[in-house]
């Protein structure tokens, strides 16, 4: 055993309640790379009610016109009904499942690494404010997964309205139906190795996947079945001389690929649990306890909490680990 591993854990300094710092921090960053403990956490009515908000949104006067015209009004209806129906079955799941675990934020079951631009982001607290640009938290999360790198939501909200800026300045008009292809192709492919993920890791469902950052691979297979996956649709929906059936089902192919061949990895490669010894085990409730970061110096819930080898194996925030796995900035 190495002298880190031998030496003697010191007790996390641990405390009852939130941190103040952290909770003034959180009302901009939205909790983008930590855990949502429960005291941020919104009731089922609440949560009811953000995805009712849905089912009222602008989107589908926009998809409502060009699928009538393109397909009929008839088949329209049928489809968004449809729409309707799964958008609602898979969400109730990862609803759950983030309402349980705090994970609605975090990194998805398929890679540690890309960041999960979750369908569940209305589990976190009322205390915190609306943004204007969800997209400038998944960039702020990518951002600091990459590069280690923290920058401010008024910085990132910035960037993210020039570069939609200069979109607009081009024409859009020629490009909406493939642009929402591929994102339907990306988004499906996901969906497909999260629910795959769901039903063959019955360990995960409890409690969530791991995602602390020490305890996993840089990258995973996961990722490379999400971009296969979402090649092969995308292919299909934009290579000339494909007929027309495949064409046309282009997402879903992208599920069953990803589903299928992320099954394949599942039972090749098992999701393996780390047995190092951790903050979880050290108090009586981790979910309701906070620990100090010996990094950041600020609280966080223990559950995201981890043991840095690297320092001691002193207690470590988990966007504290993620920034100390970047080259250069440890």
């Amino acid at each position: 055993m190495s002298p880190a591993q031998d030496a003697p854990l010191f007790p996390p300094r641990t405390r009852p309640t939130d941190d103040p710092a952290v909770v003034a921090e959180q009302r901009a960053e939205d909790y983008s790379n930590h855990m949502v403990p429960l005291t941020a956490r919104v009731g089922r009515w609440q949560l009811t009610m953000s995805y009712w908000s849905l089912l009222s949104a602008m989107v589908w006067l926009f998809y409502g016109a060009p699928a009538a015209s393109l397909y009929g009004t008839v088949d329209a209806l049928i489809a968004i009904g449809i729409s309707v129906a799964t958008y609602s079955l898979i969400n109730a799941l990862f609803a759950r499942w983030g309402r349980r675990s705090g994970l609605n934020n975090r990194r998805g079951p398929s890679d540690p690494r890309p960041c999960r631009n979750d369908p569940d982001r209305g589990v976190t607290g009322p205390h915190q404010q609306p943004q204007p640009l969800p997209a400038s938290a998944n960039w702020g999360r990518l951002i600091t997964h990459l590069i280690g790198v923290r920058l401010s939501r008024t910085v990132l909200v910035v960037l993210t309205s020039a570069v939609v800026f200069l979109l607009m300045l081009t024409d859009v008009f020629s490009y909406p139906q493939s642009a929402l292809t591929w994102q339907g192709v990306f988004l499906v492919s996901w969906v497909g190795i999260a629910l795959t993920h769901y039903a063959l890791v019955p360990q995960d469902r409890a409690a969530g996947p791991e995602f602390r950052a020490l305890r996993l691979p840089r990258v995973t297979w996961g990722l490379g079945v999400w971009l296969l996956a979402s090649a092969v649709g995308i292919h299909l929906a934009e290579a000339p001389g494909v007929p027309t059936p495949p064409a046309g089902t282009a997402q879903l192919v992208a599920l069953v690929v990803s589903a299928v061949l992320y099954a394949v990895v599942v039972k090749l490669r098992p999701v393996a649990e780390s047995t190092a010894a951790g903050p979880r085990g050290e108090v009586d409730d981790p979910a309701a306890t906070w620990a100090e970061c010996h990094r950041c110096m600020k609280a966080y819930v223990v559950l995201e909490m981890d043991r840095e080898p690297a320092s001691g194996s002193t207690p470590v925030c988990d966007a504290c680990a993620t920034t100390s796995l970047v080259p250069g900035r440890s």
